[in-house]
Parts: C-alpha cells; structure tokens; sequence
C-alpha cells in the first residue's frame, strides 16, 4: 500500500470513522442514562458536532504531536463531561450547561450537596457507563493504529486558525447566534425547551454537546422582543408620578430569603409530626401581611431568586438556565437596582451569605451593597451549613452596629438538600403518623427539622424587631420548594397527596407556589395584594417611603395588580385564577409582554 492510500486511511480513521462511533456511543448513552426512549437524530447537529470534534482534535495535536495522544485527551473531557451530566440530572434536575462552569470555584460546596450518596451515586453511574468505557477503549485502540503526527509550521498556522474558528463558535456575534439558529439548530422551536424534561429530549435531539451548545446561544444574547421600542417605553416609564400618599417613611429593612422554605403542615394527609413545624409562621400571619409567590425555580437556582427582588427583573424572560447574577454583571454598566435606590437615600446596605454558591461580591458591590459578608464557618454549622439561628445573630448585630438606616439581604443555608436522616445528631422533633414508606418518612423528618428551626429564627427575628424603637420591616420569604429525594434518587412528590390533585394546572402552581410574610414593627399599611411576584417584594415597599426612586419602580409599582406573579410556565392573575402562560387573560397576557420589553430595556439594553 503506497503512502497516499495509507495517508487517506489515516484521515478516514481520525476524521470521520473514530469521531463519528464517537458522537453514536454519547447519544445512545445519554439515552441509557436518562432512561429516554432513542429518537430521531438531528443530522445538522451531527455534522456540526463531528466538525467541533475534528477542529478540537487538530488544535490538541498542535500541542500533544500525535493523533492519538490527542484522542486520548478529548475521550478522558468527553467522559468527564457525560459523567458530570448525570450527576447534575442526579441532583439538580437538569442536564449540564455550558454556564456551570461558573460554579465551578465553589467545588466544595457542590460537594457537601451530595457527599451523602456520591459513592453510591458514582458507583450506579459507573455500571451504566461500561460500555460507553468500552466503547472508548477500541475507539483509542483504533486511534493508535491509524496514528497521525503532527509537524511543521504550516500545520501550526491550521492550528491557530482553527483556534479562531473555535472561539466564534463558542463566543458568536448576534449574527453569528442567528446563523446557528438558521442553519444547525433551524429544524426545532427554540421556545419548546424551557424546561428539564424538554432540555432533556433536546439534548438527546442534538447530543450532549450540541444541547449544551444549542442552550448556551439562547442565554448568550437575548433577542429583541417584538414591537420593542425603547424611547415608547421611556415615556411610558415617566408618565408615572409618584404615589401621592406615602405612609411607610423611611424604615430599616431586613429581607431574609429561607433556604427552600415551605408550610410543612401543608402535607398533613401523608405525614405528621408530635410538634407543629411552622407554628410561629402561621400565627405571625395575623400580625403583618402573607402573600403568595410563584417561584421561577424548583429545587435550585437561589440567586435567580435574589435577582428578582434585589432588582425588580423576572428571568422568565430568559432561557431556562441564564444566571443573571453571572451573565449581566461582567460588563460593568449601571443596571436599575432596589439596593442602589436605597444606597442613594443614605441606608447602609448590607448583603449576608450562609454560603456563595456563584462567587458574587464584585455583582453585590454593582447592584449597591456597601458591605458582604459570608457566614461559613463550621463551628456555627448545625447539619450541613451555618444555622439558621446563627444567621439571626449576625443580622441582630449588625442591625446595632450603625445609627443609619440599613437594609440586610440574608440568605439561609440550613435547610438546603440533602435531606437524609444523619444530617442532623440530634431532632426537635418525630413523626407522629404518616402512610409513607419509612425512607420517605425519613427525609421528611430531615426536612422538617431544617423549617422548624428555620420557624423558631422567624419569631427569633420578629421578636428582635419589636425590642428596638426605631422603625423597622422584615420580610421573610421561601426561594423554592426542595428537591426531595432518596438514597437511589428517586422522586418522593409522586407520593405526596399535596401535589398530585386531579387538576395538572394546580399541581404546577403548588410545586413552584411559595410564599412571603411582611411583618413591621410600627403601624403602617403595607400595600399588597394576596399574590406578588418576587420582583415586588421591595418595589411596593419602596414605592410607599418618602423617598425618591426611579421611573422603572414607579412604572412597575402601577402594573402590580395585572398578572401579580408568574413563571416561566404558569401566571395567576388578581382574582387568584391560574393558567398557564399561552392561556392567559388578554389583560394578563398583554402585561406579561409589556413587562419583558421593559426587562430588556433595563437589563440588556443599558446604555
């Protein structure tokens, strides 16, 4: 066989046969893996994703010299990458995405999230994954035997060139992001997959990298809504005068998000407990003002929350997956923020972590906090994280520290998952009765322990501010419901009566619906309907101080009673009625596309 024949074979071999059985060997694992049924492939994708592999190749073989040093190289990243998805579908409930990589400084935190059952985890994870292993070993066995080398300085020029090529393909203009769209990802409706489960089926349309590919154009650059015009929303803006009557004045301000906090009793027809879990929460109802929220996540994304009422915006306007806390801040421009309306007005503002889960002290100081602290020392833990009552400490202290108005932001950490019944040496508390089995009885119990305590820091806090004279709010509220899960990583809200009622729209509400209860310590009139979005948590509380703030606020402040709160699935309108977003009211359905122009004009189109 003459050079040119063995020359062909060797480009066949690495460019099209090994990366090919490749791409076929990660769709149909990721289809073992999620327990999917195989679909239909996108061939665009495909060859798109062939082309990634082939131009990573030459630039590692820029580097390493060899083909098959090379292969190597992407089969050990290319595993790495299926594993780490099915961890993160194990413990987030959503397939991996190019944006979590930014998590990526907070590896221990990601780890104390799962340690509980990683081994046990990994171990499953690793018999699914024989074949695909396998399926790696020939592929590197093929690779050394068809092996290319790498020389000379013309293939160093391919290389660099196709290290530019790379970065457009990862970092596109907006044209670029279109050309994408037109061409390789065309043939699906980008606005099908704004949830797990359709991420889930689009990952195994386009594979695990085009997926990711395909979910990080959506939340790279946000498109234009339809009809935007920016000066009309301007306008719009400042043809709101001030409310006329303002009866809050100038109060202190603490806001404390409560990791996944949730009414227990609620689930009162599959469990009970000898103690009432939530006993200072409900009776505190009587006292100041309850409202009801519906979250934009379940189980996770706490800074999307903090987004929200820290800046008035609503992410139901982005890709599912946008973490705006990480991906608006990096260009350094002056967003609207609530804490920078306070800032101006003389408040010291005060931002406090249980744990920094997307190392934000550069976007805390942008959004107008003049102080972060993080709350993270062990000694202070009780289960996996500081407690909750460790936290009113450091908020009472500093609420002392200062003769200014302040305003807190603090973030719990005690009762994030796991929920296992070792988490905790010691209980408050024990299951009275329950139909459960007694592992789900178990993580219940867990849970429970983390709300109670959670409870206790409430009256802790409200017990705070009626001991002081000056003027104060508190606001305390629950981010999402939690991911509840057992040792195999099985789902326990199947089992829960709560949340499997004969009405699909209601038992969507009920697994995103939490709650908010504003408590002063003056007799104030606090304006708020039954139902508010997070974004009018502080809106509606700045709206009613003598204080000045900006259009956008006073705008927002106008709209609250139309479509008060919703998501990226479901709205709840005035009247309490709940309908998913493409059944909306007219009214409800024109004021959900109001308010994203007016999100891209505040959050993405800054001057």
């Amino acid at each position: 066989m003459n050079k040119n024949s063995n020359k062909k074979i060797e480009i066949f071999y690495n460019y099209l046969l090994i990366p090919t059985l490749l791409l076929i060997s990660m769709y149909l694992t990721f289809a073992f893996l999620t327990d999917f049924p195989l679909q239909t492939i996108s061939v665009k994708s495909f060859v798109f994703t062939l082309i990634i592999i082939d131009i990573l190749n030459v630039i590692l073989m820029m580097f390493v010299k060899s083909s098959k040093k090379a292969y190597m190289i992407i089969f050990i990243f290319v595993f790495l990458i299926m594993v780490i998805n099915k961890l993160k579908l194990l413990y987030a409930y959503s397939p991996l995405f190019v944006s979590d990589i930014n998590f990526l400084g907070n590896y221990r935190n990601i780890f104390t999230f799962t340690k509980s059952n990683i081994v046990s985890s990994l171990f499953i994870s690793f018999i699914k994954f024989i074949p695909f292993i396998l399926i790696l070993i020939f592929l590197y066995y093929l690779s050394s035997k068809v092996e290319m080398v790498f020389n000379g300085k013309k293939n160093k020029y391919i290389g660099v060139t196709l290290i530019f090529i790379l970065l457009l393909v990862l970092y596109p203009s907006t044209f670029g992001k279109e050309i994408f769209f037109n061409f390789v990802y065309k043939d699906v409706l980008r606005n099908d997959f704004n949830v797990y489960s359709s991420y889930v089926t689009l990952y195994n349309y386009y594979g695990i990298i085009g997926g990711m590919h395909f979910q990080m154009l959506n939340s790279m650059v946000k498109d234009k809504p339809k009809d935007y015009d920016r000066d009309k929303l301007e306008k719009l803006e400042n043809s709101v005068k001030n409310k006329k009557s303002k009866n809050i004045g100038k109060p202190n301000i603490i806001v404390i998000l409560s990791e996944s906090f949730f009414d227990v009793d609620k689930l009162k027809d599959n469990i009970t407990f000898d103690k009432k879990i939530t006993k200072n929460y409900n009776e505190l109802k009587n006292k100041g003002k309850l409202v009801s929220i519906v979250s934009p996540g379940f189980g996770c994304m706490t800074s999307n929350i903090s987004f929200e009422v820290l800046t008035g915006g609503n992410v139901s306007f982005l890709d599912f997956g946008t973490v705006p806390f990480l991906d608006f801040y990096k260009d350094k421009k002056r967003r609207v923020s609530l804490v920078n309306e306070l800032k101006e007005e003389g408040y010291d503002t005060t931002v406090l972590l249980g744990e920094d889960s997307y190392n934000s002290t550069d976007v805390m100081k942008s959004i107008g906090f003049d102080k972060f602290i993080l709350e993270n020392d062990k000694k202070y833990n009780k289960g996996l994280y500081v407690s909750d009552d460790h936290i009113a400490d450091v908020i009472i202290n500093n609420m002392k520290k200062s003769r200014s108005k302040k305003f807190i932001f603090a973030e719990t950490m005690q009762s994030h998952m796991l929920y296992y019944k070792e988490k905790y040496s010691k209980y408050d508390i024990s299951v009275k009765s329950s139909n459960l089995e007694s592992k789900y009885q178990d993580i219940l119990l867990s849970y429970a322990q983390g709300i109670y305590d959670a409870d206790k820091m409430l009256k802790k806090m409200y017990d705070y501010i009626n001991s002081t004279k000056e003027d104060t709010i508190l606001i305390f509220f629950g981010d999402h419901l939690p991911f509840l899960t057992d040792k195999d990583n099985k789902d326990i809200y199947p089992y829960l009566d709560y949340f499997n009622t004969n009405d699909s729209v209601i038992n969507t509400f009920r697994k995103y619906n939490t709650e908010a209860l504003i408590l002063s310590n003056y007799n104030v009139s606090i304006d708020f309907s039954n139902y508010a979005g997070y974004e009018f948590l502080l809106s509606n509380i700045l709206n009613n101080m003598d204080i000045e703030i900006d259009p956008y606020y006073r705008w927002l402040y106008s709209t609250r009673e139309v479509l008060p709160t919703y998501n990226y699935y479901i709205g709840v309108s005035k009247n309490g009625s709940i309908n998913t977003l493409d059944k909306l009211p007219k009214l409800d359905k024109d004021m959900y596309n109001l308010r994203e122009k007016m999100f891209y004009k505040e959050f993405l189109d800054v001057k």
